[in-house]
């Protein structure tokens, strides 16, 4: 069994979409996108990590948008330069939220490997019982049941350190 991933985002009407903003001639997904592909253009296998992380972080928050209520500027830009993380959605276990964390590492090459994410995914596969499902039926919401914060402290506490 092979699972593949493209971003069928980018099949959505991106001139409408505040999560794209134009760079140069090009809208991009900058909510996905590693601090070294918006700050230096640099495209790796490293910052494809990055995108699954957040890809990660949209499937276990049921579909929500990431850094939710945090519009793309200024403060965007010096939020994801400071370190700063989403925190972890509510079907999210602690083991998943670490993988999520781990490909959020500023150092790209501190980011864990393609090969390592897969054996991971094994792992917590093979340890499923069906007492864990839930009905997530519900669609995604637009005030999830988690609050956004760096380290513990509020989203108005991060604000004003930026």
């Amino acid at each position: 069994k092979v699972v593949k991933i493209c971003d069928f985002g980018l099949a959505r009407d991106v001139m409408q979409d505040s999560n794209y903003v134009i760079k140069g001639s090009a809208r991009l997904p900058v909510k996905w996108m590693a601090p070294e592909s918006l700050f230096e253009g640099s495209y790796t296998i490293h910052s494809d990590i990055w995108s699954y992380g957040i890809l990660l972080w949209e499937i276990f928050s049921l579909g929500v948008n990431p850094y939710p209520g945090i519009q793309v500027d200024a403060y965007f830009y010096k939020l994801i330069q400071s370190g700063f993380k989403m925190d972890q959605p509510f079907y999210a276990n602690e083991e998943i939220y670490n993988v999520m964390q781990s490909c959020w590492t500023n150092e790209p090459g501190k980011r864990p490997a393609f090969q390592y994410l897969v054996a991971v995914f094994e792992k917590q596969l093979a340890c499923i019982n069906n007492s864990i499902y839930k009905n997530i039926s519900i669609g995604p919401q637009e005030n999830p049941p988690f609050q956004l914060s760096s380290t513990g402290s509020s989203l108005n506490e991060t604000i004003s350190m930026a």
